[in-house]
């Protein structure tokens, strides 16, 4: 799903997208593929065995040129490495979801339009982002398909709530670290491709106040938040700055929105930054939950 946030600008870049292009070939041919088809955000591919899938491109030409032009070649093999092994594996050794159920973890993102087997989504109430399944593996990950789920014989919300127990194991308890002491703005950044995800269970493995949090997930490495109390409001407009900004920059994007959580339960909070004049609109029963309309809060009733 490209938009004009996903690609930096040929000015930024400093190489041009063809150059970047070119070298994808190279590297490709150097392994035995050959490009079927350029697309606008990634390519059709044939395999030496002659199979043929689709590579996204996105996020690892925004990792690509946010470092220094010495490191590029390397993050392009890693990435081609990662994502042909995982490519590889899949054909070559069907999965059954029995056979990983310590491995299996849950994403937060947006659905798939381009890969081969359809993976297994299900909406998040309260906002236009899904719940994904992945296997993870040593070096690789492969996601959950339909009919992967459909062959488990167990119904999609038990490997749910495997996936969520499997993410609880794998975090940290300090793995939130506060990012800006006037604000009290916190940050998890682990980068272990499930930082995000880690927002469906922030009231479960911190503590947490009665109203909740606001929490941003820009992207897959990154999520902000902060929690809820009538004193934090005044700094609350900076969550959405973290997530606009790291929308538009990060790879792996998800979302420029700030969400209110209570429990598992999601709401979107819309906030206009317009120069200095900062709107927020609060979703149903957040005044009531703060203790009462609050003057950086310039809508004058709740929204239902």
């Amino acid at each position: 799903m490209a938009n004009s946030a996903d690609q930096p600008s040929d000015s930024a870049r400093g190489w041009s997208l063809q150059e970047f292009r070119t070298l994808v070939a190279e590297e490709l041919q150097a392994l035995g593929f050959s490009i079927e088809r350029w697309h606008a955000d990634g390519l059709d591919y044939r395999d030496p065995h002659g199979q043929t899938g689709y590579l996204g491109l996105t996020n690892v030409l925004r990792r690509y040129f946010s470092v220094d032009q010495e490191l590029r070649l390397a993050i392009l093999r890693d990435f081609l490495g990662h994502v042909l092994q995982s490519g590889a594996y899949r054909r070559e050794s069907p999965e059954r979801l029995s056979d990983f159920q310590f491995r299996i973890l849950v994403r937060i993102g947006r659905p798939f339009s381009s890969l081969d087997a359809q993976p297994w989504n299900k909406p998040l109430p309260g906002t236009d982002l899904f719940f994904h399944l992945v296997i993870d593996h040593p070096g690789f990950m492969t996601y959950v398909t339909v009919e992967q789920m459909l062959e488990s014989q167990q119904s999609s919300e038990e490997w749910l709530n495997q996936a969520m127990e499997n993410l609880k194991d794998r975090t940290p308890v300090d793995w939130l670290e506060r990012l800006h002491e006037p604000s009290g703005i916190q940050v998890g950044h682990l980068n272990d491709s499930y930082d995000a995800s880690r927002a469906l269970i922030l009231t479960e493995i911190v503590d947490s106040p009665p109203a909740g949090w606001l929490v941003a997930i820009p992207s897959r490495d990154w999520l902000f938040c902060r929690p809820v109390t009538a004193d934090g409001l005044p700094h609350l407009y900076l969550l959405k700055v973290l997530a606009e900004k790291n929308y538009a920059r990060e790879p792996y994007p998800i979302s420029d929105e700030v969400y209110w959580i209570r429990g598992h339960r999601w709401q979107r909070f819309p906030m206009e930054i317009a120069g200095e004049t900062i709107r927020m609109t609060p979703p149903h029963g957040f005044i009531e939950a703060i203790g009462g309309l609050h003057p950086m809060i310039d809508a004058v009733s709740d929204q239902g």
